[in-house]
């Protein structure tokens, strides 16, 4: 039944919106639409960050911390076709970025930590998580996690767990 809402849907929409959405995103995102975050203008202001974003006071390599909350309803087989494809193609656009995802994302995090240009991960909730399995998809990697929970790298560090330097807590 999904199979054929998703076939239905895919011939409504117009084939160039997707397009022109994802084209007017990048425009103002490169400082071209006003003076919001990402003008050319704000460079005057602040110093270039070259090659980074700023994510809740965090900064990381890339230019972009794409939002994966609903990915957490996912199969990792669902991520791998419904998301994949397009956080890959918002990390290509965007020289890499990071992925932020609230909630139980320990069955997905593997197939988004390996997408080329991932460069961070924000786990909001890893008590909701299996952390062994977040350590190995992203510190173990090279992958740096944000904004983590203090805590739960203090009792990673106290059972001898090598954090490799890749875990911000707040």
């Amino acid at each position: 039944m999904i199979e054929q809402f998703l076939k239905d849907l895919e011939r409504r929409i117009d084939p160039g919106v997707e397009d022109s959405l994802f084209e007017q995103w990048r425009l103002f995102a490169d400082g071209r639409l006003g003076e919001g975050i990402f003008s050319p203008q704000r460079s005057k202001r602040v110093p270039p960050l070259d090659g980074c974003a700023v994510h809740w006071s965090m900064l990381h390599r890339g230019r972009i911390m794409i939002r994966d909350d609903a990915a957490t309803n996912l199969s990792p087989a669902m991520f791998e076709e419904f998301v994949r494809p397009y956080d890959q193609r918002l990390l290509d656009t965007f020289a890499g970025g990071g992925i932020h995802f609230c909630g139980r994302g320990d069955h997905f995090i593997s197939h988004a930590a390996r997408l080329p240009g991932v460069f961070a991960i924000n786990v909001t909730q890893p008590h909701l998580n299996d952390v062994e399995t977040i350590f190995e998809s992203t510190i173990d990697r090279g992958v740096q996690l944000l904004g983590f929970d203090r805590q739960i790298a203090e009792q990673a560090l106290g059972r001898g767990r090598n954090l490799r330097g890749n875990v911000h807590c707040w």
